[in-house]
């Protein structure tokens, strides 16, 4: 599709499908909803999304998507959560 290869339409697919983040939050300002169980919840899995998105941007950008591995998964997945974790740890 589009002249891409099937790895980047993969990709481009998922990082659209879940960038919907900003319009949400918005939504559940004007609703006054953010602090609601629901807009908690909301807020919850649409950060879960954008970590995944990252996620997918480091697999499949630049010369990895030609060179698909496990490592290719693995090591960008671990980078993320040590960062995660370096996040909640100086956090504290």
């Amino acid at each position: 599709l589009l002249g891409l290869s099937w790895q980047n339409s993969i990709a481009l697919g998922a990082i659209f499908s879940l960038s919907s983040t900003a319009l949400v939050l918005k939504l559940l300002s004007d609703e006054h909803s953010e602090n609601a169980p629901v807009g908690k919840r909301a807020t919850e899995v649409l950060v879960f999304q954008d970590i995944v998105a990252i996620v997918l941007l480091v697999v499949f950008s630049g010369d990895s998507a030609q060179n698909f591995s496990a490592a290719t998964v693995i090591i960008p997945i671990v980078k993320v959560v040590l960062a995660a974790l370096l996040v909640i740890i100086a956090g504290k």
